[in-house]
């Protein structure tokens, strides 16, 4: 952890290599903010662990204190989803893919949900899941592409919603993105893969009008927008081919002015805002730079 001047104020022990983004919150519901994150150990047997850290800082220092029932699993290499699955047990549960074709949903204590692991395959699962009420059932549904060239809309109590799991093309690692995109209070489903395909798909399971769309190479993870404020959801997401791309989500025609040639692989999602004047902004990092483009108050 460092301070806003860059100083380092605390060290959290992770087991070695770091490759995801950590997540705050709080997990148990004590008040007290937890840290999440993972840690890949060196030493054999070879295993990416969940670590959670509890902050104190009562006497002006701050401390951490690893959260009992933690370590666990052997995660794929991504950040997991924090939701509430299950609100008979207090606090928050965190969901992630593993190494070894499953997915995993624990309590704050540790603890498997129950319902948990759901094993999908023989191979990994390394995008982020997303976690929304898909069907509008009043139940969240985890939603996470995997290595075997499958995305999966999971049930909190583990099993596959109807009209799940979907077959896709190649390997679908990126981070699948959730949204509303025609008002009907359901979910549509947006997730890239390896061949370079970005797929839409409805509550259902079946394609969207439009998609899939294809690219040049691999797709990374989408965000969803309206970046033109024409009251139509985009998608917008970065490709290794060096291109950002922005679909409608109701029809997949691209927007006018994409895709965007940023000359050089992108691996990271995109981050969408408005400056003070109301204008959009679009965020989005390179193999080499950071681009910012401002697209005014409608494109």
């Amino acid at each position: 952890m460092i301070d806003l001047n860059g100083n380092a104020i605390l060290d959290l022990d992770v087991g070695g290599e770091s490759y995801a983004a950590p997540v705050i919150t709080d997990i148990d519901g004590d008040n007290h903010k937890e840290i999440i994150g993972s840690g890949h150990r060196m030493e054999r047997p070879k295993k990416n662990f969940i670590y959670i850290y509890t902050i104190h800082n009562s006497s002006g220092t701050p401390n951490a204190e690893l959260v009992s029932g933690f370590p666990v699993g052997n995660v794929a290499g991504s950040s997991p989803a924090i939701a509430d699955l299950d609100t008979a047990f207090p606090g928050l549960e965190l969901v992630w893919g593993q190494n070894d074709g499953t997915v995993w949903a624990v309590h704050s204590d540790g603890t498997f949900v129950d319902g948990f692991p759901l094993r999908h395959g023989e191979f990994a699962s390394n995008g982020s899941p997303a976690i929304g009420d898909v069907d509008s059932d009043g139940r969240p549904e985890i939603v996470i592409g995997t290595a075997n060239r499958i995305l999966l809309v999971i049930e909190n109590n583990g099993q596959y919603k109807d009209g799940w799991p979907q077959q896709t093309r190649k390997i679908t690692s990126s981070s699948p993105a959730i949204a509303d995109i025609n008002d009907d209070g359901r979910l549509e489903i947006f997730v890239g893969s390896t061949e370079g395909h970005f797929y839409g798909f409805d509550t259902n399971g079946s394609q969207l009008p439009g998609f899939p769309q294809e690219t040049e190479s691999q797709v990374y993870s989408p965000v969803i927008a309206d970046i033109n404020n024409d009251g139509i959801l985009e998608a917008i997401v970065g490709s290794k081919d060096g291109n950002l791309y922005a679909w409608k989500t109701t029809t997949g025609e691209p927007v006018d002015g994409f895709p965007l040639d940023l000359g050089s692989p992108i691996y990271s999602s995109p981050i969408v805002g408005t400056d003070g004047n109301g204008n959009t902004l679009i965020g989005i990092s390179t193999a080499d730079e950071f681009h910012l483009y401002d697209l005014g108050p409608d494109t």
